[in-house]
């Protein structure tokens, strides 16, 4: 028996089955579930290349994660980096990357991999879910395009807690649904959801429990309100997720490092911001959603709805999927992370309705893709002539145009020699994968199978130059290397170093505290160093040893002999690492 079938879904289907005999019918040729399966499997490992997570260096705010991940303490739920609280950060994340680190992961790949993994439990979610409702085609094409969609793969290779905390949102919704409206059981319904909207709360805070209770206030009631809330279960559920507020909220407030919504910020100066974000943004997330984009939309198309195959779990994902568009649409600080929050029950929605789409415009879906396969061989050409086109010809192209502005010439072309095979065959597969599906479809490759095809191929391309370019300069490792191998015999897993209060480098110390053990598998050692953050150099007279400490200008520390060594860090910034001797006797107190 279907988890979320509806009974009046046969009688609807026969009351319409007669509209589609007078109208074109495109038929598409059905694949196997084990090759379907083995399709999205390959395409996983496309799309994502869980290998080649941690060839790019740490950026944007995963500098801040990796510390907190080194410095993480079950004991202690504050997520701290070099002695600090870091504020308006939760401590799931960072706990999940510090069992991986503790695994011998890479600070880069232990950060990703959390990611990668919370986006492969959505497409089983995704797959489940359309299979129980319509059936096994469904679970296809909603798996397809959820793992397919641009914003996904842009989003989902990049090391933070958004992908995770969209995991347990998305699984209290699922909870909600089936133990609720599908089974009636409305205790076991609020319970399994709050508790998934607990562990939201404890990954991605405020924001998850907001987006997850948002779309349940729209909610259709199948029965009076107070029948669905006057259940032991939801208190027993609003008890689970005050259990996870306060585990996190007491050691912070006593800390007086968190202090509720305090960092939501609103500054005049954004208000023409936000009216381009009012003005762009539909356009904006169909462009980034894309292929899902294209075959989401006859799921809001009212000639459709007559003919839902699951109206009750349909409107359900409707509910969620225009609540949140609309929040995202008019809340100022919309960021496209929090976009990605919309994929999964539009990826559902639309392969439930992928079999009403493709029969009357699966000619015309397969047309418009196949226009996007010929911009794809094009791009998949200049690729070609990217590897095999000698360097001092492209110098001298790249020179007279636009992009000597925009890239680094160096750069760009540093890294053909090193990525020479590699980006050749990924450009030549890239080709061939976009040929077959011009020649194949519409008579072989069903729509969804020609979009999946379609985004590996783009996909393939930009693991080939794009990610190489992005990965190519590797500073801070060589500058982590090049400290570690300055302070040579100094450097051991129980000194601490110290840094001033107006200098971050936390993605450099991540470094500094990693070293490889091992080539295959790549496996690491992290030497559990402590820096610590100071606000004054007077906070070191109170220490007897030997004393390292990162600072911009010249640190004086009282009763210290001069310093004995200076490691540059960024000459740029004149920033060094100061090394000084143990305290003169009586120069110091202990």
């Amino acid at each position: 028996m279907r988890l979320f079938h509806s009974r009046h879904s046969c009688v609807r289907d026969c009351n319409f089955q007669g509209r589609f005999q007078s109208m074109p019918i495109y038929e598409e040729k059905r694949q196997g579930k084990r090759k379907c399966v083995l399709i999205l499997i390959a395409a996983f490992f496309v799309l994502y290349m869980p290998f080649q997570l941690g060839e790019r260096e740490l950026r944007w705010d995963e500098v801040y994660y990796a510390p907190m991940a080194l410095e993480m303490n079950l004991l202690n739920p504050n997520t701290i980096a070099h002695g600090e609280v870091i504020s308006s950060n939760y401590p799931m994340y960072p706990w999940m990357v510090s069992i991986l680190y503790d695994i011998g992961a890479s600070p880069e790949f232990g950060l990703r991999l959390v990611s990668v993994l919370s986006i492969l439990a959505m497409s089983v979610i995704a797959w489940e879910a359309g299979r129980r409702a319509v059936g096994i085609q469904t679970a296809v094409v909603s798996t397809s395009l959820l793992i397919s969609s641009i914003i996904m793969i842009d989003k989902g290779v990049d090391g933070y807690p958004d992908m995770l905390g969209l995991l347990f949102i998305l699984s209290g919704w699922i909870a909600w649904f089936t133990y609720g409206p599908a089974r009636g059981n409305w205790n076991r319904a609020w319970l399994v959801s709050f508790f998934f909207c607990g562990l939201a709360f404890y990954t991605i805070g405020w924001k998850g429990v907001f987006i997850f209770g948002l779309p349940l206030i729209f909610m259709r009631r199948p029965m009076t309100i107070w029948s669905r809330l006057n259940k032991p279960g939801l208190f027993l559920g609003v008890a689970i997720l005050v259990f996870f507020i306060l585990i996190w909220g007491i050691p912070r407030w006593l800390a007086g490092a968190d202090i509720p919504f305090r960092n939501i910020p609103f500054k005049p100066d954004d208000f023409l911001d936000y009216l381009g974000h009012i003005f762009f943004f539909p356009f904006e997330f169909f462009l980034r959603s894309l292929p899902l984009s294209i075959f989401a939309w006859p799921a809001f198309c009212a000639a459709y709805t007559p003919l839902d195959r699951n109206p009750v779990f349909s409107r359900f994902l409707k509910t969620i999927t225009v609540s949140v568009f609309f929040f995202l649409w008019l809340y100022p600080f919309a960021d496209p992370r929090d976009y990605v929050i919309l994929v999964p029950p539009l990826a559902i929605l639309a392969g439930m309705n992928y079999w009403l789409m493709v029969r009357r415009l699966g000619f015309q879906t397969h047309h418009l893709l196949k226009i996007l396969d010929m911009a794809g061989i094009a791009c998949a050409v200049l690729a070609l002539l990217f590897y095999t086109v000698p360097t001092k010809l492209w110098s001298a192209i790249l020179m007279k145009s636009m992009l000597s502005q925009l890239v680094q010439l160096d750069k760009l072309l540093g890294f053909r020699q090193e990525n020479l095979v590699i980006g050749i065959c990924f450009a030549g597969i890239s080709i061939l994968i976009l040929a077959m599906s011009i020649r194949n479809s519409p008579r072989k490759y069903p729509a969804w199978l020609h979009a999946l095809s379609l985004t590996c191929a783009m996909s393939l391309l930009f693991w080939s130059v794009i990610y190489p370019y992005q990965t190519y300069e590797k500073r801070q490792r060589q500058l982590a290397r090049q400290i570690r191998e300055a302070m040579g015999e100094d450097f051991r897993s129980s000194m601490t170093i110290y840094k001033e209060s107006n200098i971050p480098l936390y993605s450099l110390c991540t470094y500094l505290q990693c070293a490889r053990r091992s080539s295959f598998p790549p496996l690491y050692n992290y030497e559990k160093i402590k820096i610590k953050k100071i606000d004054n150099v007077k906070e070191l007279q109170e220490i007897n040893g030997e004393i390292y400490i990162f600072s911009d200008e010249y640190p004086i520390p009282v009763g210290r002999p001069p310093h004995t060594r200076k490691i540059p860090v960024n000459e740029e910034k004149n920033i060094f690492l100061w090394k000084f001797p143990a305290a003169e006797a009586g120069g110091a107190v202990k």
